[in-house]
């Protein structure tokens, strides 16, 4: 067998497990910081599938060549589009292709279409477009010089046994007394919810808080994604970009191409109230709070994110390697398979340990970060459904009802007269990020008619306070961070707000 054989189904193996392979190699190792440690056995795993898929395709190559070395029959097409289609649909389950209209069978039909017009037309240029993809195949087929050992090596290192929930014991406090309670909704447009709400959008609870809160009209985002966002809020400082290491510790650099450092959870908000002898608790999805934040936290319980690839650091290294594929025969034959919890069910779970949280009134400062209304929708808000399919304006409905269900339970508390509640976002609704890709539904075209409102949503409502006021100035998200601190410190009133806020401007001003 020549060795350019070798590379060339060495590089179809390679393509056929991309969607396996692309986030482990990745140096940012993101797949690692949003799963739930160890997944040692899940990047063996992965090793072992791409190595069997090279020997498949050194096989199937081979096979080609013998049967098709001269005539360059339509063959090497048929191929060369469910190789193509193959690899596409590994990168749309890794949300790496998520544009509308992408799909294996097109990319499939497409590829095919374009070798069989050329074998019909034109067979030289067929055969040099088949030279070409050999030649890709070739170079491609060089990367397994690599990319196995750097799996095994990322397989080898000893990775934490994460938590995903975790509770110390905390002294009772009399009740009432004073509690803040941060409420982030993922995603929340403040111009949706109010300066260009959609027709027929109903969102009471937000109106309501509205009138009987301080509320930041022109609020300069953080950044734009949730993984660098968060950090920031947490440390008031800025994070352009964030990485992890191959153990899952977070590391941070405030500008691009800057110094990378580590995140460091004694510079928390968290940490700051427990130095206050405040007691802190968290429920949050999407980052692993509670990996980050083991000794700053009473409560933790975290949802990270559920991935569609059947692997699990819960499974033997050779359960992973057939997971993919028992899979795929489980959804052709009706095999039994495992249950994979759903958006209504894993929306429930995060929404009871929210308002576990929040009825613990020995929780002096509570954070709870929701996962609406971003996208994709998880809800259709004409049926009161929780399915696949809704818009960006549903799950704005959802957020709404959310916010108000965790105000009726902050308000059945003893302290909910000396609660603060801040209600925010993380960063507005990317329109750029979503347009034209999978979910983007007719209504979100019309509700945002293309155009990016960059501002995020801030409400603070002080205790006792019932009148509204809207905060017109510009107001930097980082300053979140020292607004709360002041909180968590001692009671304030609004005229302090006040002062406090005229005293921001006037800084930056200056």
């Amino acid at each position: 067998m020549k060795v350019s054989t070798l590379l060339e189904g060495a590089g179809t193996g390679i393509l056929l497990t991309l969607g396996l392979t692309w986030n482990h190699l990745s140096s940012y190792h993101l797949d690692l910081y949003h799963r739930q440690l160890p997944i040692t056995s899940v990047i063996r795993a992965v090793n072992i599938d791409l190595l069997a898929a090279c020997f498949f395709g050194i096989l199937v190559v081979w096979l080609l060549h013998r049967v098709d070395a001269k005539n360059r029959t339509l063959l090497w097409a048929l191929f060369a589009a469910a190789v193509a289609a193959r690899a596409v649909g590994g990168l749309i389950a890794d949300e790496l292709i998520t544009r509308q209209g992408v799909t294996p069978l097109r990319i499939f039909l497409l590829v095919f279409a374009a070798g069989a017009s050329l074998w019909i037309l034109k067979r030289s240029w067929y055969s040099l477009a088949i030279r070409g993809i050999q030649g890709v195949l070739v170079l491609l087929g060089f990367c397994t010089l690599w990319i196995p050992a750097q799996l095994l090596h990322l397989g080898s290192v000893h990775q934490p046994q994460d938590k995903l929930a975790f509770s110390t014991a905390v002294p009772s406090h009399p009740v009432p007394h004073r509690r803040v309670v941060w409420l982030l909704f993922d995603e929340a447009s403040y111009d949706q919810i109010f300066d260009h709400r959609q027709s027929g959008l109903a969102l009471p609870n937000f109106d309501r808080l509205h009138e009987e809160s301080t509320t930041f009209s022109d609020v300069t985002p953080a950044g734009y994604m949730t993984e660098e966002v968060l950090p920031s809020l947490l440390l008031g400082q800025p994070v352009q970009q964030i990485r992890s290491t191959k153990t899952g510790d977070l590391l941070l650099r405030s500008i691009r191409q800057g110094e990378w450092k580590p995140f460091d959870p004694n510079a928390t908000l968290f940490a700051d109230a427990q130095r206050m002898h405040l007691t802190t608790g968290l429920v949050g999805s999407y980052n692993p709070y509670c990996r980050l934040l083991p000794q700053q936290l009473n409560v933790c319980w975290t949802q990270l994110l559920l991935f569609t690839d059947h692997f699990s650091g819960e499974k033997s290294t050779m359960q992973n390697v057939f997971a993919p594929v028992y899979a795929t025969l489980a959804r052709t034959f009706h095999l039994p398979i495992e249950h994979t919890p759903t958006d209504a069910e894993k929306f429930h779970s995060l929404m009871d340990a929210a308002q576990g949280l929040l009825r613990n009134e020995d929780i002096d400062f509570a954070f709870v970060h929701l996962p609406v209304p971003h996208p994709p929708g998880l809800y259709h808000r004409n049926t009161g459904l929780m399915a696949p399919g809704g818009s960006y304006i549903d799950n704005l409905a959802l957020a709404d009802r959310t916010l108000g269900e965790l105000q009726a339970t902050l308000a059945n508390t003893a302290s909910a007269p000396m609660t603060t509640l801040i209600v925010s976002s993380d960063h507005s609704w990317r329109v750029p990020m979503w347009r034209n890709a999978i979910g983007w539904t007719k209504e979100d075209e019309q509700a945002s008619g293309g155009r990016f409102d960059t501002r995020p949503l801030l409400m603070v409502q002080l205790p006792g306070q019932s009148q509204p006021q809207t905060i017109t100035q510009s107001f930097p998200a980082l300053k979140e961070h020292d607004m709360i601190e002041n909180f968590l410190q001692s009671p304030t009133t609004q005229q302090e707000l006040d002062a406090w806020i005229a005293k921001q401007n006037w800084l930056r001003k200056g």
